[in-house]
């Protein structure tokens, strides 16, 4: 027997463990590679689901915001619709005050409000646009379009239509 057939067995042996090494090494590197994608399937899947929430939530956020924008445009729209429709009201109120104030009747009757609140020693004056003002030591008062419009709309009946 020749040295090489002697070792023959040996070869053998040492192939026949390599290769079960090497098949072991492959099924746990197969295994191990298996447990990876597993895992990161399991990832990317949390990762979709996270997204998909955050995605929901932003929509959300988006939406509300939104309807936060769209409620205040509403409101802003009402608000100036009852300014301007306010501003008409006192411009009328005001226009037909200037019209009674120009009889002579009105013009007395506030003269004669004037120096009761003011004593005989009032100065008493026409206004410009009606009405008539007054003034005695340390008082003076102004009773004009103006200043009955804003007196007659600033309170009851007036305020209701802002609030129904």
């Amino acid at each position: 027997m020749t040295m090489t057939e002697d070792l023959t067995p040996v070869r053998d042996a040492l192939l026949r463990r390599a290769y079960a090494d090497a098949d072991r090494i492959l099924a746990e590197a197969e295994a191990a590679a298996a447990r990876r994608i597993e895992q990161a399937d399991r990832t990317a899947a949390d990762i979709l689901d996270r997204a998909r929430e955050s995605g929901r939530l932003d929509a959300a956020a988006a939406v509300s915001e939104r309807h936060r924008q769209a409620r205040d445009r509403a409101r802003d729209a009402v608000l100036a619709a009852q300014r301007g429709a306010y501003d008409e009201l006192v411009a009328r109120v005001v226009a037909a005050i200037e019209a009674e104030l120009a009889t002579d009747a009105w013009r007395n009757a506030l003269r004669r409000r004037i120096a009761e609140e003011l004593g005989p020693d009032a100065v008493v004056a026409e206004l410009p646009r009606g009405g008539v003002t007054g003034s005695a030591p340390g008082r003076r008062i102004a009773i004009g379009p103006d200043q009955l419009a804003e007196r007659g709309l600033s309170g009851g009946r007036v305020r209701e239509l802002w609030t129904s």
